[in-house]
């Protein structure tokens, strides 16, 4: 995987991250639902044309699945903005796709 490859599938993983942050902030807060609704979208805009330009760059085989990197960045952003438990199940589910990030990126398996 080429640099240029890596940083565009770390900035995809980063926008979908802060837009279901976002999201999430526009289901608990009523008084700015709107503003966050559509930051929330536009987010998902910036999003989407981020991915194809992964797709470009990667076979979808490894980039969809390295996608799954979100699961870790939700359940931690989710932690640390919302103060949502973190248990124990969910850290092992972690750990598990941390593993098969790891399986996946490598290029000579």
């Amino acid at each position: 995987m080429t640099i240029i490859a890596a940083l565009a599938i770390a900035f995809t993983i980063l926008i979908e991250t802060i837009e279901q942050l976002v999201f999430k902030s526009a289901a608990k807060f009523a008084v700015y639902r709107k503003y966050l609704l559509a930051l929330g979208v536009a987010l998902h805009a910036v999003q989407l044309l981020a991915w194809f330009l992964v797709l470009t760059l990667l076979p979808l085989g490894i980039a969809a699945p390295l996608m799954g990197a979100t699961y870790i960045t939700v359940a931690i952003g989710s932690r640390l903005v919302f103060g949502e438990k973190l248990d124990r199940r969910r850290a092992i589910g972690i750990a598990a796709i941390v593993v098969g990030l790891a399986l996946i990126s490598r290029s000579d398996i």
